[in-house]
């Protein structure tokens, strides 16, 4: 028998709910109910019901609050929501609390059966996986207690690069997931007329239907009505390689034919560890770059291996104008790309928008290799607006708008300049004691590859740039009259006063003192 707690302030609701509904006739009992948050939160952790009936705006403690607390407590059942459609607000915060399912006010019978059987089959399947299946469920949760967003985006979005990137808890949370799930995949959906909290909605109500070796560890919305899922799957062993292929493809027709209106869904590569999750939000990225629509109409298939290449070429020349940070070679570069479609006779919008985006997918590889991950990122945003162009002026400042905040983001992040940004960072905050092999530890670099690209970069090598930062400060203490030489000396970093003097005059020209004795008579 499945046990459910109901919550909602109004009597007549809560009353109707609870006795005149046959709930013994699907599989469930109502352990108790309760007005408020408030009052049920420590009846539901005494009596742990399967799962919880809540509505959302309650006085004192409302269900999104309630749902919170519960998550927060290791709460790991179902939780099912009560709103008017005007409760948007309060729908987007649901959706961050796993909830199970949404029941909308009035609430009509055929949905609350309908919803009543969802829950039913879900509690029954999680118990049947036994205590592995509970433990990944509980990974899941206190996963959402550690900042998920930023661990997700470290995960989908600097995957070769996460080296430290997690806590020792979070590591530890994340092999609990690699034990307890087999396969990971990430599904991307997209729609041109939804807003996106109504596809996370879909998909809320979706995953209650999911089959029982697949689960979501993670949905996030991001631009451009598109919203991203990471999917896990269980026990999948390895003479059934096929299984979860075939689940995936399952899923995807089972969406497909549910939401049938002009939401696109995307799968990516299926990942056997969950730190490389990355590559199929990569591969997910790159098959939904192929979807375009024009007045809901799909992209011709036919789009050629030579057309492709001619693509490639093209992505090439574009990327050069990017790298060069010059706004007219790309406008030029732009131009030019476009112009030869036409005169190729490619005059379906449809099909030069497909040549625009093979070229964007070819900077963006080029991006992804030289872990330009954040400019990856960023520019795939850009990209994907060229779905929406209409017309060729359209194309022409939306692709030349992209590649100019590509060239400027390029200009500002290289990897060098973040280099000598950061050297130049930890000599300032440590110019007392600081030498080249200290730097090389604090940015995990070799020593001498870190001296060549300072030098190369700067043309002025780490030693001479240390001194000479030095003995600028050495400068302003003398100004400011307020200490002897040789204390001086040692507040730059050097113990010898001689030395430090040596080279005082080395670098300025005078020796300190009368450095000294010429500002003072200034």
């Amino acid at each position: 028998m499945v046990t459910l707690y109901i919550v909602d302030d109004e009597d007549m609701i809560r009353e109707g709910l609870q006795y005149y509904l046959d709930w013994s006739s699907y599989g469930v009992k109502v352990v108790g109910s309760q007005i408020n948050g408030e009052r049920a939160l420590p009846e539901i952790l005494q009596t742990e019901p399967d799962a919880v009936l809540t509505d959302v705006v309650m006085p004192k403690m409302d269900g999104i609050e309630l749902a919170k607390q519960l998550r927060l407590s290791g709460y790991t059942g179902e939780i099912i929501f009560l709103s008017a459609y005007q409760e948007m607000e309060y729908v987007r915060k649901a959706l961050q609390l796993s909830a199970a399912d949404f029941i909308f006010k009035p609430v009509q019978t055929g949905d609350m059966i309908a919803m009543i059987e969802k829950m039913v089959k879900k509690v029954k399947e999680k118990k049947s996986k036994g205590p592995t299946f509970q433990e990944a469920e509980k990974a899941i949760m206190d996963l959402r207690k550690l900042e998920e967003e930023k661990l997700w985006d470290s995960l989908l979005f600097h995957n070769e690069d996460l080296g430290s990137a997690f806590s020792e808890r979070q590591t530890g949370i994340l092999e609990e997931i690699n034990h307890s799930f087999r396969r990971f995949c990430v599904l991307l959906f997209h729609s041109h007329s939804l807003p996106i909290e109504v596809i996370e909605i879909q998909l809320k109500c979706w995953k209650a239907s999911l089959p029982a070796q697949a689960a979501f560890l993670f949905t996030c919305a991001g631009n451009n009505k598109t919203v991203c899922t990471i999917v896990a799957f269980r026990d999948i062993k390895a003479k059934e390689s096929s299984s979860a292929e075939e689940i995936l493809r399952h899923m995807t027709q089972q969406y497909r034919s549910s939401f049938h209106d002009s939401t696109i869904v995307e799968a990516g590569v299926l990942v056997e560890n969950i730190y490389d999750i990355g590559n199929s939000y990569k591969s997910a990225l790159r098959s939904l770059s192929m979807h375009f629509s024009l007045d809901d109409a799909a992209l011709p298939q036919n789009f050629t291996a030579s057309e492709k290449e001619s693509a490639d070429q093209w992505a090439r020349i574009l990327a050069k104008a990017a790298w060069s940070g010059e706004n007219e070679k790309i406008e030029s570069s732009v131009a030019g790309f476009l112009r030869s479609m036409l005169e190729d006779h490619i005059t379906d919008i449809n099909l030069i928008k497909a040549n625009c985006i093979f070229a964007c997918l070819s900077i963006c590889d080029a991006l992804y290799l030289s872990k330009e991950y954040e400019i990856f990122n960023e520019f795939n945003v850009e990209a994907i607006r060229i779905m929406d162009c209409i017309c060729i002026d359209d194309l022409s400042d939306c692709l030349g708008n992209a590649l100019k905040k590509l060239s400027k983001r390029l200009k500002e992040q290289s990897p060098r300049d973040r280099l000598v940004k950061k050297v130049k960072s930890v000599i300032a905050q440590n110019l007392e004691t600081i030498d080249i092999n200290g730097i090389s530890r604090k940015i995990n670099i070799s020593r001498n590859y870190l001296a060549s690209e300072f030098k190369r970069m700067t043309g002025e090598t780490l030693n001479d740039y240390i001194t000479r930062k030095r003995m600028e400060k050495a400068k302003q203490l003398l100004k400011a009259g307020e200490f002897r030489i040789y204390e001086i000396a040692n507040r730059v970093g050097y113990k010898d006063t001689a030395y430090f003097s040596r080279l005082f005059k080395r670098e300025v020209g005078c020796l300190p003192n009368e450095f000294r004795e010429r500002t003072d008579k200034l």
